[in-house]
C-alpha cells in the first residue's frame, strides 16, 4: 500500500512539476512578480521609508523613476529575448532506403534501422538505451534511432561525435554545426545555444544573448534596489510593529487570521522571500556570463562539463561578438538593427580542443514523465 501511494504521488508530482510545466507557467509568474514588486516599491514601501527617514523630494522622484526605468528595460529586453530567437535550419539528412548518409563522406554508412533498436526504444520508454556503435566506425553500421509511438519525440540514440564536428539532429532531420544544440522544449535547433531560459520560455543563443545580458543587468539593479528598501522597511516598520517572528511567512499568515497583521503584510513578507531567492540567482547568472565573455565567448555547457576547450578571442572581441559595436549603447536602448552581431563562422576557427572530446546524442523526453514512471513500474 505505501508503494502504491508513493507511485501515485510521483505520477501527480511529475505531471505538474516538470520542465514542460515550468516552461508554460514561469513566464506568467515572472510578469506577475515584476508587477507586484514594482507597485509595492513605488506606491507603498518606498514612500513609507522616505517619509520615516526624512528624505526630500529628490528621493521621491528617484523612487518613482528608477524602478520604472528598470522595469521598462526588463520588459523590453524580455520581449526581444522571446522574439529574436533564431531557429537553425541545416542541410537535411540524406536518406537512401533505410540508411542515412553523411554528405561529407557518402561512402560511409552511418545509421541503419534495425528491429533490435526499435524494441530497445519501446522497452526503455525514455532516453535510456543500450550502448550502440561509435559513429565513426565505418565497418559496423549504426542502428537508426526509432521514435517510440507512446511518447512524443522519444528517440533512442547513443552515438558519439567529436564536439567540434557536424552532428545530425534526429528531431529536426538535418545536420547541425558545432555548438548547435536541439532544445526539447522549444523543439528547434539553436545556433550557439547556451541554455533554456524558463522565464522567457525560449533558448538563449546567438540571436538573443545580447538582450538576455541586458535583462540580467537591469534585473540585478532592480532587485538590489528593492532589497535595500525591503530591509529598511522591515527594520524600521515591520519588526517593531509585529515582532521578529512575523518575518516567518507561516507566523504572518497566522497573525493575519487573528487580525493582528494584515494580508498586505503577508504579501510583503512573501515578496521579501522572492527577492532573497532571485537576487543571488540573477547576480550569479550575470557574473557567470561575464566570466564566459572574459574567457573568449565560451558557453556555460562547455565550462560546466569542463571541456578542454580554449578560445583565442580577447574579452573585448568576445564582447563585440555578443553586442556588436558600441556595446554600451545596448544598456540604453536595443540597437541590434544599427550595430548587428557579427555572423559567426559555424566551423569556429577561434576555438580549439586540447584533446578530442566525444559527445553523446541523448535527447530528453519532456512530454509526459508520469507515463514514463508508470511504464518503469
Amino acid at each position: 500500500m505505501p508503494t502504491e501511494l508513493l507511485l501515485v504521488f510521483k505520477r501527480t508530482w511529475f505531471r505538474f512539476v516538470n520542465p514542460a510545466s515550468l516552461n508554460r507557467f514561469s513566464a506568467k509568474c515572472y510578469i506577475l512578480a515584476c508587477a507586484c514588486i514594482w507597485s509595492f516599491g513605488v506606491f507603498l514601501i518606498g514612500p513609507i521609508n522616505i517619509q520615516r527617514q526624512g528624505w526630500g523630494w529628490w528621493a521621491t522622484a528617484f523612487n518613482a523613476a528608477f524602478p520604472t526605468v528598470c522595469l521598462a528595460q526588463m520588459m523590453l529586453n524580455w520581449l526581444l529575448i522571446r522574439t529574436q530567437q533564431r531557429r537553425f535550419v541545416g542541410e537535411p539528412l540524406q536518406m537512401q532506403g533505410d540508411f542515412v548518409l553523411n554528405p561529407n563522406d557518402p561512402e560511409k554508412v552511418h545509421f541503419r534501422k534495425t528491429k533490435d533498436n526499435q524494441q530497445a526504444s519501446k522497452k526503455a520508454g525514455s532516453s535510456i538505451v543500450p550502448e550502440l556503435y561509435n559513429a565513426y566506425n565505418a565497418s559496423q553500421p549504426i542502428p537508426m534511432p526509432q521514435n517510440n509511438p507512446k511518447f512524443k519525440r522519444t528517440i533512442a540514440e547513443d552515438h558519439k561525435y567529436s564536439y567540434l564536428s557536424y552532428k545530425p539532429c534526429f528531431s529536426c532531420r538535418h545536420w547541425r554545426p558545432p555548438r548547435t544544440h536541439h532544445c526539447p522544449l522549444c523543439d528547434i535547433c539553436v545556433f550557439k545555444r547556451d541554455h533554456h531560459c524558463f522565464f522567457s520560455g525560449t533558448c538563449i543563443g546567438e540571436g538573443n544573448e545580447r538582450f538576455f545580458l541586458v535583462f540580467l543587468f537591469y534585473a540585478v539593479l532592480a532587485a538590489t534596489y528593492a532589497s535595500v528598501h525591503c530591509i529598511l522597511y522591515m527594520v524600521t516598520n515591520f519588526v517593531p510593529r509585529l515582532g521578529l517572528a512575523a518575518t516567518l511567512l507561516p507566523v504572518t499568515i497566522a497573525q493575519a487570521f487573528t487580525g493582528s497583521a494584515s494580508w498586505q503584510d503577508c504579501i510583503l513578507v512573501f515578496t521579501g522571500y522572492c527577492l532573497g531567492f532571485f537576487e543571488p540567482l540573477l547576480l550569479g547568472f550575470l557574473m557567470e556570463h561575464a566570466e564566459l565573455i572574459s574567457r573568449g565567448g565560451l558557453l556555460s555547457l562547455e565550462v560546466k562539463e569542463k571541456l578542454p576547450i580554449k578560445s583565442s578571442l580577447k574579452p573585448a572581441e568576445a564582447l563585440c561578438r555578443v553586442f556588436g559595436e558600441r556595446w554600451w549603447l545596448n544598456l540604453l536602448l536595443p540597437v541590434h538593427w544599427i550595430y548587428p552581431t557579427p555572423s559567426e563562422d559555424p566551423n569556429w576557427p577561434h576555438l580549439r580542443l586540447w584533446k578530442d572530446v566525444k559527445v553523446t546524442l541523448m535527447p530528453v523526453n519532456y512530454a509526459d514523465l508520469s507515463q514514463r514512471i508508470r511504464l518503469a513500474a
